[in-house]
C-alpha cells in the first residue's frame, strides 16, 4: 500500500511478537493463495482508495501470466494484470532500518516511548531506548513484547510463481469505485479463483487533532462503518534529537504490530487487553509530554475492518489435517488516516488549490504543462503565439 510510513516505530518491531495466520500450519497448503488488501487512505490531500493484490502459486509457466477480473463498479477493469516481478519484494529487517537511519543522520540517539490515551503520560513513562545500543545487539532490561497474531501474506520467495498489482504505471482507483460483485483470478500457473464480495471499501478515517489548554492534543474522528477497532501511533523529533514515539495502546508497545491489518478475532482479543480501542471510541488524548518540544508530530490512525476468507472446496467446520483446498483467497479491509500536529496548535492543514479554466484556444508550448488543478483565471493571457496543444 502507499501509506506513509513512520520510520522508527513501524520499522522497529522490538516490542512486538507478530505470529502469522492463514491456512493452519498442520494442514496441507493450497496450490494457490490469493491475498487482496483494500484500503481507504485519508490525509492532507483528501481520501483515496487503494488495493494490493498478490497471487502465490506452486505452479509455473513460461512466461507467467495472470489477471484479476473485477466487477464493472470498480471502473478500472475489466481486468488487472498480476505481473511477476523480476526480483521478489525485499523486506528490510529492523536492524536495516536503524542502519539506514544512522547513514542518513550520521548518528543514532534515543527513542522515548509513551503509550495510552490521556492528557498526561502515565507512571513510568517514557520508556527510554538507546538506539545505538540496540544496533549493537544490547537490549534494555524490561523490554516486554505485545503478542499479536497477525495476518501476514506468504513470502513471494516461498512461492514457485508470484504475481502482483499495482505496478508503478497502474491507474489510480476512482473515488467512486466499488468492490461489490464477482471477482475472478486466473492465470497459466494457477487454478481459477472465484469469489463474490458484498462488502465495499471502508469509509474514510478522517482524523483531526485539536490543541488542548494542557498542551495535549485531542485526536478525534467520525465513526468508520465496519470498523472492529482503532489504533493510533505518532512519531516526532524533539530539540535534543530524540525520537518521540507514542501509541494509543494501554499496553506498552512500539506500534509496529498495530500499524497493519489485524484479523477479526485478534482485534477482539486486543480490545479486551486494552491494546486496541473499541469501535465505540471516537476520541483519544495525545499526552502533553508527547507533543511538547516536538516541532511536528506525525500521527497515523488505523480502523481495522476485518477480513473475509474463501476457498475451494469450502473449508468444513472441523477441517481434518488432511484437508487441502485447491485455492484459498483472503480479502482484508482497512481504513487509515494521518495528520501532522504542531505543539499547541492542533492539526496542520495544507492550502487548497483553486481550479479555474484557461481561455478557449490558448495553449502551452510543447513539453510545458500545468500541474493538475492549476489553471489560469479568466482575464489572464499567455504570451503571443503560446497555444494549448489541440486547441482551436
Amino acid at each position: 500500500m502507499r501509506r506513509t510510513a513512520i520510520l522508527v516505530p513501524c520499522g522497529l518491531a522490538l516490542g512486538v511478537v507478530v505470529l502469522p495466520t492463514g491456512i493452519a500450519q498442520s494442514q496441507a497448503k493450497p496450490t494457490a493463495n490469493y491475498w487482496m488488501t483494500v484500503e481507504t487512505e485519508s490525509g492532507f490531500a483528501g481520501s483515496s482508495r487503494t488495493m494490493d493484490l498478490r497471487l502465490y502459486s506452486t505452479g509455473s509457466a513460461a512466461p507467467p501470466q495472470a489477471a484479476h477480473v473485477v466487477p464493472g463498479g470498480m471502473k478500472i477493469g475489466p481486468s488487472l494484470p498480476l505481473v511477476t516481478p523480476q526480483t521478489p519484494r525485499a523486506t528490510p529487517s529492523e536492524v536495516d532500518g536503524l542502519r539506514e537511519l544512522q547513514r542518513q543522520s550520521g548518528k543514532l540517539g534515543r527513542m522515548l516511548l509513551y503509550w495510552g490515551c490521556g492528557e498526561k503520560a502515565g507512571a513510568g513513562q517514557p520508556f527510554v531506548l538507546d538506539l545505538n545500543a540496540i544496533l549493537q545487539g544490547r537490549f534494555p532490561a524490561g523490554l516486554s513484547a505485545l503478542r499479536i497474531v497477525g495476518s501476514t501474506p506468504p513470502s513471494s520467495r516461498s512461492a514457485k510463481t508470484y504475481g502482483e498489482w499495482p505496478r508503478p504505471d497502474s491507474p489510480a482507483i476512482p473515488g467512486e469505485a466499488s468492490l461489490v460483485g464477482d471477482h475472478t483470478v486466473s492465470g497459466n500457473y494457477s487454478p481459477e479463483i472465484r469469489f463474490s464480495l458484498a462488502r465495499d471499501f471502508m469509509g474514510p478515517m478522517s482524523l483531526k487533532v485539536d490543541a488542548m489548554p494542557s498542551g495535549a492534543g485531542n485526536a478525534s474522528w467520525p465513526a468508520v462503518g465496519g470498523a472492529l477497532g482503532y489504533s493510533l501511533q505518532s512519531f516526532g523529533l524533539n530539540a535534543g534529537g530524540d525520537f518521540v514515539v507514542w501509541t494509543s495502546s494501554n499496553v506498552r508497545d512500539f506500534g509496529s504490530g498495530l500499524s497493519s491489518h489485524i484479523p477479526d478475532a485478534e482485534v477482539a482479543r486486543l480490545i479486551r487487553q486494552r491494546a486496541v480501542l473499541p469501535p465505540s471510541t471516537t476520541t483519544c488524548a495525545v499526552p502533553q509530554e508527547v507533543l511538547s518540544g516536538v516541532e511536528g508530530s506525525f500521527i497515523n490512525s488505523m480502523a481495522y475492518g476485518g477480513e473475509q476468507n474463501f476457498s475451494f472446496p469450502p473449508k468444513p467446520p472441523r477441517a481434518p489435517k488432511s484437508w487441502k483446498p485447491t485455492w484459498a483467497a483472503k480479502v482484508r479491509f482497512l481504513s487509515t488516516g494521518s495528520a501532522i500536529v504542531a505543539a499547541g496548535q492542533g492539526s496542520m492543514t495544507l492550502p487548497s488549490i483553486p481550479t479555474v479554466s484557461l481561455p478557449p484556444g490558448i495553449t502551452l508550448p510543447p513539453g510545458i504543462t500545468l500541474p493538475p488543478g492549476i489553471t489560469l483565471p479568466p482575464g489572464i493571457t499567455l504570451p503571443p503565439g503560446v497555444t494549448i496543444p489541440g486547441g482551436g
